[in-house]
């Protein structure tokens, strides 16, 4: 509390419904949307592009280490600092995930996010390398952002057509299993 005035009063919950967060963020992710393709051609992929380095610079804390190709798996270990913020922003904000998934299906600006992407993938690898439990299904919190970000690649073509529904199966494997899956996905992207 303060001194002299008693305790703290609890802050005004002004929490909204479920139903209103949705439509909320499915309004808001569907402006942009409509911002970006509103021109059309070339000025939609510049759009596009535009709020996909948008999206790096608002999340990513580093501009050292955001460029386009996607470096050895050992790398990972150099910027993994920063991929745990990166992988916390998108945690507390799930809006990011839809606009992500609306930039994958505006081809290629997904590229241009890429570094988002190899963050996340790199905090699920060293949590599937590290994680002792019998299945991936006992992690659901990490199994879903795993499937997320395998989506996200799969809807943007950055995975090969086999590797496309790898996402549906990861319940089912052992965490070292899922773990050797996004090493083959990072090796591939490479």
């Amino acid at each position: 509390g303060v001194i002299g005035d008693g305790p703290r009063r609890a802050p005004p919950s002004s929490r909204v419904s479920a139903a209103e967060s949705e439509f909320n963020k499915f309004t808001f992710v569907c402006i942009l949307d409509k911002l970006c393709s509103s021109n059309g051609g070339d000025k939609a992929k510049e759009a596009y592009r535009q709020l996909s380095l948008l999206m790096v610079d608002l999340i990513s804390p580093d501009v050292m280490f955001n460029g386009l190709p996607w470096p050895d798996e050992e790398f990972s270990r150099v910027t993994i600092e920063r991929d745990l913020k990166i992988s916390k922003t998108l945690e507390s904000h799930p809006v990011l995930w839809s606009v992500l998934m609306t930039l994958a299906k505006a081809k290629p600006s997904l590229c241009y996010s890429s570094v988002l992407l190899r963050a996340v993938m790199s905090v699920q690898m060293s949590f599937w390398q590290s994680s002792i439990v019998r299945c991936a299904a006992d992690c659901p919190k990490q199994l879903e952002v795993t499937k997320r970000v395998l989506a996200l690649m799969s809807v943007g073509q950055f995975l090969p057509h086999p590797l496309n529904a790898v996402g549906d199966i990861l319940h089912v494997l052992q965490p070292f299993h899922v773990y050797c899956v996004l090493v083959d996905v990072w090796n591939y992207m490479r």
